[in-house]
């Protein structure tokens, strides 16, 4: 543990507030009382679920072994919680045994009882690092892609199980939990699940804890760009960062570290759209290995933990474009060939992957735009007499990272007197417009003006040629469109009037409705897919937004080959 980490951390602490201020999309949930197994009281079940309620709505386990299951659900009920399940599974063989269709059959008891719906289940995952144990630290390696007997066991579990699932009109979503090499070396997986679930630690590859949530995002969007081609939502089923213990492939497991990486996890998920379980929810009481009982964001004793009070993301900013005449600022995304060029360039119109590009996220308190899909801030850098701008890795502190957008210019804050500035007759190869700095004069290519996204009427068309309509509640496909405001932070799609479109039962067929816009309301979350053109529900992710052989639109079982699951979205005003 470093000193000057421990100070750093003391300071903060002292000056935090007494609460994580973000609700975590879930937390996932240890039913153990020893390393081998056991399982918790309903009583210690009920105040454990009780504390996790004040920051989160959805609870993560890893099997179905009774009485835990039994007792999850009788207490989530109670508190209105959500649950994602999950099947305890291995690839069998030798000495090793599996277990799915215990658990299997145990699911099947509480389906028939009723203790499973969809309006309680958030999914199920069939398996957890079942493959990670059989190809990594079975001794088959890791990149054996012609050996694909453990992948087809888990696929066979998969299929089984969403069988039987669907015959009981059970729609959450069914996937495999794995470590993110698997998903890339197995790539058959990607058609197999219902969303794309993966684990990742930055902390066991010994990088800072200062560059590990990037690290994390770095991994996720290599899945992430296979995972929207396939036309599949992601889940990040565990990631986190250690309070205490020494390991050589770790740099730092400490309190600082705890809160370093929950800080800047927790911004960059709100930011990217990322689905999570955080890991994890308590302290273990036991385990002899300190690194593992210490992810804890609460202590046994179900107190907080400082690290995590000191991890305040602060106020959330607000996506928006740059606009300079018809074209908006674009920044390339991390897996192009030129990652963190900037460019001018019309607004996306169509299904080329490319929205991320011209979304920005600007952080007014700290005068800083993080771009979206190259998850780094405008920076310029240079002298009284030169400037460059470029993006570089996030810092709050860093004076080449401030701006002033006022009176049609964006102004760097670093004591040069320079504005971005793009010239239409410079160009790069391929055509694209270039971005530069120039000694702030008001002419004409200095013109940029900043639109919150959420502020722009956008029409929605189906590929059938209707577009997305709302008339009060009801909504439907028709001829003429009503002007929609998508917010990639809150992803939520809204009218003029401020109604959203809303999902009031979690199951294949239900028509969706459009109603009074409620802030952090789970029913009301959409994640658009730009590359297929899905909206995926942000809490029920089989589900995506469909067309119907009537007007009604509706929720149906995501099918990236459906044509009345593919939408575009287009601004209505796409110039300054």
């Amino acid at each position: 543990m470093k000193v000057s980490s421990c100070l750093s951390f003391l300071a903060v602490a002292l000056a935090s507030a007494s609460a994580l201020d973000r609700t975590l999309w879930g937390i996932n949930y240890d039913t153990r009382t020893r390393e081998e197994g056991g399982c918790k009281d309903q009583a210690t079940i009920d105040a454990d679920l009780k504390t996790l309620k004040t920051v989160t709505n959805v609870v993560r386990l890893y099997s179905m072994k009774e009485p835990c299951a039994d007792r999850v659900l009788k207490a989530a009920k109670t508190l209105g919680l959500k649950v994602w399940i999950g099947t305890w599974s291995e690839v069998g063989g030798g000495k090793v045994v599996d277990t799915f269709q215990n658990d299997f059959k145990t699911l099947q008891t509480l389906v028939k009882s009723g203790a499973i719906t969809n309006q309680n289940i958030a999914g199920i995952q069939v398996s957890s690092e079942a493959l990670f144990r059989y190809y990594i630290n079975g001794g088959l390696g890791v990149a054996d892609p012609t050996n694909p007997s453990g992948v087809d066991a888990m696929i066979a579990h998969l299929n089984e199980m969403r069988t039987y699932l669907r015959q009981n009109k059970l729609d959450f979503p069914v996937t495999i939990a794995d470590v993110m090499d698997i998903y890339n070396n197995y790539p058959q997986l990607y058609s197999a699940v219902d969303c794309v679930s993966v684990n990742q630690f930055s902390m066991w590859e010994n990088v800072e804890p200062v560059n590990g949530a990037f690290t994390m995002w770095q991994h996720w969007q290599k899945v992430a760009q296979q995972a929207k081609a396939a036309g599949k939502p992601m889940l990040m089923s565990e990631t986190g960062w250690s309070s205490a213990g020494n390991n050589s492939a770790i740099k730092e497991a400490s309190p600082n570290a705890e809160r370093i990486f929950t800080t800047d996890f927790l911004t960059i998920a709100e930011q990217m759209q990322m689905n999570y379980f955080y890991f994890a929810s308590f302290d273990l009481g036991f385990s002899n290995n300190t690194i593992e009982k210490n992810f804890g964001i609460f202590g046994l004793d179900r107190t907080m933990k400082a690290p995590i009070t000191a991890s305040n993301v602060g106020p959330a900013p607000v996506a928006v474009r740059l606009f300079a005449g018809n074209k908006v600022l674009k920044a390339d995304g991390y897996l192009t060939n030129s990652y963190t060029r900037l460019t001018m360039d019309t607004p996306n119109t169509g299904l080329a992957g490319n929205l991320d590009s011209e979304i920005w996220f600007w952080d007014a308190a700290r005068k800083v735009l993080r771009s979206k899909a190259a998850n780094q801030c405008l920076d310029s850098y240079g002298s009284n007499d030169w400037q460059n701008v470029h993006l570089w890795n996030c810092d709050y502190t860093n004076p080449n990272q401030k701006w002033t957008i006022a009176d049609g210019a964006v102004k760097t804050q670093n004591g040069a007197n320079f504005c971005m500035d793009s010239d239409p007759t410079m160009t790069y190869e391929d055509g694209k417009q270039k971005v530069q700095m120039w000694w702030c004069w008001n002419g004409p290519n200095q013109k940029i003006s900043m639109r919150p996204i959420n502020a722009e009427p956008t029409k929605i068309k189906l590929s059938t040629g209707a577009f997305l309509s709302a008339s009060g509640s009801a909504v439907s496909t028709a001829a003429t469109a009503t002007n929609w405001f998508y917010d990639p932070m809150t992803q939520t799609l809204a009218t003029k009037d401020k109604t959203c479109l809303d999902l009031a039962t979690n199951a294949r067929n239900t028509p969706v409705t459009a109603t009074a816009c409620k802030a952090g309301a789970a029913s009301q979350k959409w994640q658009y897919n730009d590359v297929t053109g899905q909206f995926n529900h942000g809490s029920v992710l089989s589900l995506c937004l469909a067309g119907s052989s009537s007007a009604d639109v509706i929720v149906q079982l995501c099918d990236k080959s459906d044509v009345k699951q593919q939408w575009t979205l287009a601004l209505i005003n796409p110039s300054a």
